[in-house]
């Protein structure tokens, strides 16, 4: 659908198979871009602190579980705080339905926005144009 270098992606998110779901998705919306996933919330801690802030002027945006064992999404933000992200654009990804991760996500600055799991296609496709 975007054909773009312009931007790249971080998921984080326990479950491989949702891993999987995404990165398809995020293929066919975003042809070209890098996908990087991780589904130990510490190794991606660890690649962005190594790897970012980039003064390349791309994108990235990172996809971030909320319920996920030992570091949940909002204790990875938390870690990230002190880093420097550049120019991160960070989503909340969940199944949650649970009002208050909404409100958390809102209230949040590091935050731009819920994605409620899994991912729709022409939804996050138009999302993804947002950022384009």
């Amino acid at each position: 659908m975007i054909s773009s270098n312009a931007v790249r992606f971080i998921l984080i998110d326990d479950d491989p198979i949702n891993n999987f779901i995404c990165e398809s998705i995020l293929r066919i919306c975003a042809i070209g871009a890098p996908v990087k996933a991780f589904t130990n919330p510490q190794l991606a801690i660890d690649y962005i602190r190594d790897n970012y802030p980039l003064a390349d002027g791309e994108k990235t945006i990172l996809l971030l579980d909320i319920n996920m064992p030992v570091l949940n999404g909002w204790n990875v933000l938390d870690k990230l705080a002190g880093v420097t992200l550049g120019s991160f654009i960070t989503y909340m990804l969940t199944s949650s339905i649970d009002m208050k991760d909404k409100e958390k996500a809102e209230q949040n600055p590091m935050v731009s926005g819920f994605i409620e799991k899994p991912l729709d296609l022409e939804p996050f496709s138009a999302l993804i144009k947002q950022h384009m």
